[in-house]
């Protein structure tokens, strides 16, 4: 009886402490996990809100994979390197081809409808906020001259001649820069967007009645 006593007592003892230890792991893990969850959440927002201020996108995709009517509060400068088709922007419906870059500006309804002739369409677009203008605006007086005039035409506008050049040379350089080089990148564009080199009108904002038709014939295009 005694040694089945002293055998019984340590088995119970046993049994508690792993049973204590179990849950200080579980407890312990648990609390590793959630502070993994709320840095995880932290860091996407971060992120999210740097998207909405800067961000570059290059996109190599099948006709129909291509994004339909859309609008957005950042302005948008997009560079086709491969693809041809209709592009609407606002009230404006007209052919395009690879090698064109575009300024969307914030708000306005665009879409490239990409056509059959290539099998898979490339482009590259760069997105920035009013705020981030304001930012650079605030580095110098030359500085928030050039945002000035780079983004004072209330019109989307297409490049040519040295604008054009410069700006698909640099878009396609940024594809392979991180965002710190990019955002340098950024402001060498401004500069030649600041220019009058090339410009010319693709687009315009409508009023009640244009947009609701625009909206209609844009439909019909990207859809």
């Amino acid at each position: 009886k005694m040694v089945a006593k002293i055998w019984r007592t340590p088995a119970r003892s046993i049994v508690s402490v792993n049973f204590e230890q179990l849950l200080t792991i579980f407890a312990l893990s648990f609390l590793i996990i959630a502070i993994y969850l709320l840095a995880f959440h932290a860091i996407i927002l971060i992120f999210a809100h740097h998207m909405k201020e800067f961000g570059f996108i290059h996109m190599a995709v099948r006709p129909d994979e291509q994004i339909g009517l859309h609008e957005h509060p950042e302005w948008e400068i997009s560079y086709v390197v491969r693809g041809s088709g209709m592009r609407t922007m606002g009230t404006v419906c007209e052919p395009f081809g690879p090698g064109e870059v575009v300024m969307v500006q914030p708000d306005m309804p665009h879409c490239w409808a990409f056509d059959s002739s290539y099998s898979e369409i490339e482009c590259m677009s760069l997105f920035f906020s009013n705020s981030l203008l304001e930012r650079i605006s605030g580095l110098s007086d030359g500085m928030a001259e050039v945002v000035r005039l780079a983004t004072g035409t209330p019109d989307t506008v297409a490049f040519g001649g040295r604008a054009l050049a410069t700006l698909s040379a640099l878009m396609a350089q940024m594809a392979q820069m991180a965002d710190a080089q990019r955002m340098v990148a950024f402001q060498q564009m401004l500069l030649a967007i600041a220019g009058n080199d090339g410009k010319r009108s693709v687009g315009r904002m409508a009023d009640d009645v244009e947009q609701r038709l625009g909206r209609i014939r844009v439909y019909i295009n990207c859809n």
